[in-house]
């Protein structure tokens, strides 16, 4: 049987395509444990030059701490955080006088890069706009929890009758509202696990406040929110802690309010909390 040209060069590129395989292979691994075995890490290209790493599939997703942070604030001091997001610049006056243990550990999320990247997953009209979740669909934390800083008297809760509070009957059955209905909203709060402090936060919720999610009494963690312009009612005072007012970018929360949702009131396209600096004086 006499031989192939065509065959043999066939053979030869195969072994050739081959060898080059490898050697591409070899040098994609090597650039994936140089970044860390981050091959998905983004440069200022899509941070406006701030130097914000920023994971394809969604900012800080896999940080988590072990604890909740030391006390790193000092409350003689005034304390503003800046929000740089896709949309524009918020900024916020910090009520670190009366919610300290919240302000502490959002200045040192933030002060540790833990919000780059994050989003604002959930946006619901004249009412709020909430971010802070690494995995950006409100089930996500810090891997810690710390208490809520609320004063009851100072919300005005003690004198407020569950029968007249009526917004009660629209978060717990009417079975659980009817049995109280003679005590105060402080104390009808007090039995569904919620603790009040006096001297804490007696800031009620108003339009551009910002507060803290939560799940429940004292299950405080990363996620937060900022009401917006069209927001009313009083059902959240006494449940989630405000430690902050928006002072300047009014315009950037009416812009992100203003994005089309899902059903689940998920933003249809990611807005992104690129950084949040503090500043102290």
């Amino acid at each position: 049987m006499g031989f192939n040209l065509g065959d043999i060069l066939k053979e030869h590129k195969k072994i050739l395509l081959g060898a080059l395989g490898i050697v591409g292979l070899v040098l994609i691994l090597g650039i994936m444990f140089s970044n860390g075995g981050n091959i998905f890490t983004l440069g200022d290209d899509l941070t406006n030059g701030n130097g914000v790493n920023d994971l394809v599939d969604g900012g800080n997703s896999g940080k988590k701490y072990s604890g909740a942070p030391a006390m790193l604030i000092d409350t003689s001091k005034d304390y503003t955080a800046t929000l740089f997001t896709d949309y524009g610049q918020i900024v916020v006056d910090l009520f670190e006088d009366v919610a300290p243990v919240t302000v502490n550990s959002f200045v040192f999320l933030s002060k540790d890069g833990f919000y780059n990247g994050l989003t604002f997953h959930r946006v619901v009209r004249n009412f709020v706009i909430q971010g802070g979740d690494p995995a950006g669909d409100g089930t996500g934390g810090p891997g810690y929890s710390f208490k809520d800083e609320m004063d009851a008297d100072g919300l005005g809760l003690s004198s407020i009758k569950v029968k007249d509070a009526t917004y009660l009957r629209s978060f717990y059955p009417s079975s659980v509202v009817n049995a109280y209905l003679d005590l105060s909203v402080k104390e009808f709060y007090e039995k569904q696990g919620y603790s009040y402090e006096t001297g804490k936060s007696p800031h009620k919720f108003a339009p551009y406040v910002l507060a803290m999610a939560n799940s429940g009494p004292n299950t405080n963690g990363s996620q937060f929110f900022i009401t917006t312009k069209g927001y009313t009612g009083d059902f959240l005072n006494g449940k989630h802690t405000v430690f902050g007012v928006v002072v300047s970018g009014f315009e950037t929360v009416d812009k992100i309010e203003a994005v089309n949702v899902n059903a689940n009131d998920m933003p249809t396209s990611k807005i992104k909390i690129r950084e949040i600096t503090i500043s102290e004086k």
